[in-house]
Protein backbone atom coordinates (compact mmCIF):
# COMPACT_ATOMS: atom_id res chain seq x y z
CA UNK A 1 0.00 0.00 0.00
CA UNK A 2 2.90 2.39 0.66
CA UNK A 3 4.21 1.94 -2.91
CA UNK A 4 0.85 3.07 -4.31
CA UNK A 5 1.06 6.19 -2.12
CA UNK A 6 4.49 6.89 -3.61
CA UNK A 7 3.14 6.55 -7.14
CA UNK A 8 0.26 8.91 -6.40
CA UNK A 9 2.65 11.39 -4.79
CA UNK A 10 4.96 11.30 -7.83
CA UNK A 11 2.02 11.81 -10.19
CA UNK A 12 0.77 14.68 -8.06
CA UNK A 13 4.15 16.41 -8.11
CA UNK A 14 4.39 15.92 -11.90
CA UNK A 15 0.92 17.44 -12.39
CA UNK A 16 1.71 20.40 -10.16
CA UNK A 17 5.00 21.09 -11.96
CA UNK A 18 3.42 20.84 -15.39
CA UNK A 19 0.54 23.12 -14.45
CA UNK A 20 2.80 25.87 -13.07
CA UNK A 21 4.76 26.20 -16.32
CA UNK A 22 7.88 24.39 -15.10
CA UNK A 23 10.16 23.59 -18.00
CA UNK A 24 13.67 22.15 -17.69
CA UNK A 25 16.36 24.57 -18.85
CA UNK A 26 18.49 22.00 -20.68
CA UNK A 27 15.83 19.45 -21.60
CA UNK A 28 15.23 18.36 -25.16
CA UNK A 29 11.72 19.78 -24.97
CA UNK A 30 12.89 23.23 -23.91
CA UNK A 31 11.96 25.97 -26.35
CA UNK A 32 15.06 28.01 -25.41
CA UNK A 33 17.64 25.20 -25.59
CA UNK A 34 18.74 26.20 -29.08
CA UNK A 35 19.18 29.84 -28.03
CA UNK A 36 21.33 28.80 -25.07
CA UNK A 37 23.36 26.38 -27.20
CA UNK A 38 23.99 29.14 -29.74
CA UNK A 39 24.77 31.96 -27.29
CA UNK A 40 27.11 30.29 -24.80
CA UNK A 41 29.87 29.27 -27.24
CA UNK A 42 29.77 32.78 -28.77
CA UNK A 43 30.94 34.79 -25.76
CA UNK A 44 34.26 36.53 -25.32
CA UNK A 45 35.72 35.65 -21.93
CA UNK A 46 37.93 38.43 -20.60
CA UNK A 47 41.13 37.78 -18.70
CA UNK A 48 40.78 37.34 -14.96
CA UNK A 49 43.74 38.45 -12.81
CA UNK A 50 45.97 36.05 -10.84
CA UNK A 51 46.54 32.30 -11.05
CA UNK A 52 43.12 31.29 -9.75
CA UNK A 53 41.44 33.76 -12.12
CA UNK A 54 43.27 32.29 -15.09
CA UNK A 55 42.32 28.78 -13.96
CA UNK A 56 38.66 29.87 -13.78
CA UNK A 57 38.93 31.43 -17.26
CA UNK A 58 40.43 28.23 -18.65
CA UNK A 59 37.61 26.20 -17.08
CA UNK A 60 35.08 28.49 -18.77
CA UNK A 61 36.89 28.23 -22.12
CA UNK A 62 36.91 24.43 -21.87
CA UNK A 63 33.18 24.40 -21.08
CA UNK A 64 31.95 27.03 -23.55
CA UNK A 65 34.25 26.95 -26.59
CA UNK A 66 33.20 23.56 -27.91
CA UNK A 67 34.05 24.49 -31.52
CA UNK A 68 36.91 26.93 -30.99
CA UNK A 69 37.09 30.59 -30.07
CA UNK A 70 34.26 32.71 -31.54
CA UNK A 71 35.13 35.22 -34.26
CA UNK A 72 32.29 37.72 -33.87
CA UNK A 73 31.02 37.38 -30.32
CA UNK A 74 28.07 39.61 -29.44
CA UNK A 75 28.81 39.60 -25.69
CA UNK A 76 31.81 39.75 -23.38
CA UNK A 77 31.89 38.10 -19.97
CA UNK A 78 34.05 39.83 -17.37
CA UNK A 79 34.93 38.87 -13.81
CA UNK A 80 36.37 40.99 -11.05
CA UNK A 81 39.53 39.87 -9.26
CA UNK A 82 38.75 36.77 -7.20
CA UNK A 83 38.61 37.59 -3.50
CA UNK A 84 39.64 34.84 -1.11
CA UNK A 85 38.75 34.78 2.60
CA UNK A 86 39.92 32.05 4.98
CA UNK A 87 38.41 31.40 8.41
CA UNK A 88 39.85 29.00 10.95
CA UNK A 89 37.39 26.48 12.40
CA UNK A 90 37.59 23.50 14.71
CA UNK A 91 39.73 24.95 17.50
CA UNK A 92 41.16 22.22 19.75
CA UNK A 93 42.22 22.32 23.44
CA UNK A 94 45.59 23.84 22.60
CA UNK A 95 43.84 26.75 20.80
CA UNK A 96 44.99 25.45 17.43
CA UNK A 97 42.74 25.40 14.40
CA UNK A 98 42.18 21.96 12.87
CA UNK A 99 40.00 23.00 9.94
CA UNK A 100 39.79 26.02 7.66
CA UNK A 101 36.96 27.37 5.57
CA UNK A 102 37.76 29.21 2.35
CA UNK A 103 35.35 31.49 0.53
CA UNK A 104 35.96 32.84 -2.97
CA UNK A 105 33.93 35.76 -4.30
CA UNK A 106 33.77 37.47 -7.68
CA UNK A 107 31.50 39.79 -9.63
CA UNK A 108 30.46 38.68 -13.14
CA UNK A 109 29.16 40.96 -15.88
CA UNK A 110 27.78 40.10 -19.30
CA UNK A 111 28.38 43.07 -21.56
CA UNK A 112 26.56 43.64 -24.84
CA UNK A 113 29.30 44.60 -27.31
CA UNK A 114 26.93 46.67 -29.46
CA UNK A 115 26.09 49.06 -26.61
CA UNK A 116 29.03 48.50 -24.26
CA UNK A 117 26.59 48.21 -21.36
CA UNK A 118 26.20 45.30 -18.94
CA UNK A 119 23.00 43.31 -19.45
CA UNK A 120 23.65 40.85 -16.62
CA UNK A 121 25.48 41.36 -13.33
CA UNK A 122 25.87 38.73 -10.66
CA UNK A 123 27.91 38.25 -7.52
CA UNK A 124 29.18 34.69 -7.27
CA UNK A 125 30.35 33.12 -4.01
CA UNK A 126 31.42 29.57 -3.21
CA UNK A 127 32.63 28.14 0.09
CA UNK A 128 34.76 25.06 0.79
CA UNK A 129 36.72 23.63 3.71
CA UNK A 130 39.88 21.62 4.30
CA UNK A 131 41.77 20.11 7.22
CA UNK A 132 44.78 21.81 8.77
CA UNK A 133 47.25 18.98 9.25
CA UNK A 134 50.62 18.74 11.01
CA UNK A 135 52.28 18.16 7.63
CA UNK A 136 52.37 21.53 5.83
CA UNK A 137 52.69 19.99 2.38
CA UNK A 138 49.55 17.91 2.94
CA UNK A 139 47.71 21.01 4.15
CA UNK A 140 48.80 23.01 1.09
CA UNK A 141 47.76 20.21 -1.26
CA UNK A 142 44.39 19.88 0.50
CA UNK A 143 43.85 23.65 0.29
CA UNK A 144 44.70 23.72 -3.43
CA UNK A 145 42.34 20.81 -4.15
CA UNK A 146 39.54 22.68 -2.40
CA UNK A 147 40.32 25.88 -4.33
CA UNK A 148 40.26 23.96 -7.62
CA UNK A 149 36.88 22.47 -6.68
CA UNK A 150 35.55 25.90 -5.70
CA UNK A 151 36.67 27.33 -9.04
CA UNK A 152 34.89 24.51 -10.88
CA UNK A 153 31.75 25.32 -8.91
CA UNK A 154 32.15 29.04 -9.74
CA UNK A 155 32.39 28.08 -13.42
CA UNK A 156 29.19 26.05 -13.13
CA UNK A 157 27.41 28.92 -11.34
CA UNK A 158 28.52 31.39 -14.02
CA UNK A 159 27.35 29.10 -16.84
CA UNK A 160 23.99 28.63 -15.08
CA UNK A 161 23.51 32.40 -14.68
CA UNK A 162 24.42 32.99 -18.33
CA UNK A 163 22.11 30.18 -19.47
CA UNK A 164 19.22 31.61 -17.46
CA UNK A 165 19.80 35.03 -18.99
CA UNK A 166 19.77 33.70 -22.56
CA UNK A 167 16.78 31.47 -21.79
CA UNK A 168 14.77 34.43 -20.46
CA UNK A 169 15.79 36.49 -23.47
CA UNK A 170 14.74 33.75 -25.93
CA UNK A 171 11.43 33.25 -24.14
CA UNK A 172 10.68 37.00 -24.28
CA UNK A 173 10.79 37.29 -20.50
CA UNK A 174 12.17 40.42 -18.82
CA UNK A 175 15.95 40.40 -18.38
CA UNK A 176 16.17 43.71 -16.52
CA UNK A 177 18.93 43.48 -14.00
CA UNK A 178 19.48 46.26 -11.46
CA UNK A 179 23.14 46.73 -10.53
CA UNK A 180 23.94 44.93 -7.27
CA UNK A 181 26.78 45.95 -4.98
CA UNK A 182 30.06 44.18 -5.82
CA UNK A 183 31.00 41.16 -3.74
CA UNK A 184 33.24 41.86 -0.78
CA UNK A 185 35.08 39.52 1.52
CA UNK A 186 33.83 39.19 5.10
CA UNK A 187 35.96 40.83 7.76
Amino acid sequence: MSSSKGIFLALGVALILSSCGFEPMYGTHSAATEAIDTALPNLDISNIPDRDGQYLRNLLIDRLYTHGRPEDALYTVTFSRLTEAISNLGIDKQATATRAQIQILTHMELIDKSTGKPVLQRDLKVVGAYNLLDDQLSTLMSKQNVIDSILQELRDDAVTELSLYFRRKAMGQPTVNPKPAPATAPK
